[in-house]
């Protein structure tokens, strides 16, 4: 296991089923505003219905796909964590800098949602990049300026009854040194400001486990295969999961819940 520094702004899971997405992650004690429509920005593709689920340092944005869309050609499966999204503070730079470096991209998209995720309410906008993935497949790799970031990252955001406040890490089924160089690279190019961001990426490989939990690493699925949480109080979490009657294991001070059936993902919790 390996930690990469990086600036993530925020994580997508593409979904087929948007409903049964929101249906779990609320089994396990997260909670959203109401579905949005967003307009990506991308010329003669439908506004994606999507929810999100806010945390401190970053967002989890659970995005739903129909047949022939832009999104649909990254799912293999009808469900899975497909998007990185890193952050700049100066977008025309970043596009210019990825551009000497000969990164295949799009021009800088504008796209804007409904934004509902506290007591701030209004329409969020963002300048952004798509950028090709050489070295992950799947995957939609994205770098972002927000035009209205007191709607996103705003203090009197929606609680997380579970107490969960923090995505601490990404999780990549990814040994490939070239595959972490690039992440690197573009880390430097997407330019760093005071915001709060999504710090680190653990590359995992087959080989690795975590504890007594081993994850099932599908080279045809998405190489994003997990998440962890930092929350206030493992017991809190715990009483959800039982009220629910949600299998978990308990390992180390941390809980691991298996959701690569439905999520093709892990998530782990810890204080």
């Amino acid at each position: 296991m390996n930690y990469i520094n990086v600036n993530i702004d925020h994580l997508g899971i593409i979904s087929k089923d948007l409903k049964k997405v929101k249906s779990i992650m609320e089994s396990l004690g997260f909670f959203s505003g109401d579905f949005t429509q967003l307009n990506s920005g991308i010329s003669g593709e439908t506004s994606p219905k999507n929810i999100h689920y806010m945390m401190n340092n970053t967002y989890l944005e659970c995005i739903e796909s129909k047949d022939g869309d832009y999104l649909s050609g990254y799912l293999q499966g009808n469900t899975g964590l497909h998007t990185v999204v890193l952050a700049t503070e100066n977008i025309k730079k970043s596009f210019q800098d990825l551009k000497d470096k000969q990164y295949e991209i799009s021009e800088i998209l504008s796209a804007e949602r409904a934004a509902d995720h506290g007591k701030n309410k209004g329409v969020a906008k963002f300048d952004w990049i798509k950028v090709e993935n050489k070295f992950i497949s799947n995957t939609l790799l994205g770098i972002v300026e927000h035009k209205t970031p007191e709607l996103i990252f705003q203090s009197e955001r929606y609680k997380h009854p579970n107490g969960v406040f923090e995505i601490e890490a990404l999780i990549v089924n990814c040994d490939n040194n070239i595959i972490i160089n690039d992440f690197k690279i573009l880390n430097e190019i997407a330019s760093k400001g005071e915001m709060r961001y999504l710090k680190k990426l653990l590359t995992i490989s087959v080989k690795d486990s975590f504890g007594s939990f081993k994850p099932r690493l599908l080279e045809e699925k998405s190489k994003y295969v997990g998440l962890i949480f930092t929350l206030e109080d493992l017991n809190i979490l715990k009483n959800i999961l039982i009220q629910n009657k949600i299998d978990y294991l308990e390992n180390e001070n941390k809980i691991i819940i298996d959701l690569q059936k439905d999520l093709n993902l892990f998530f782990i919790f810890k204080v």
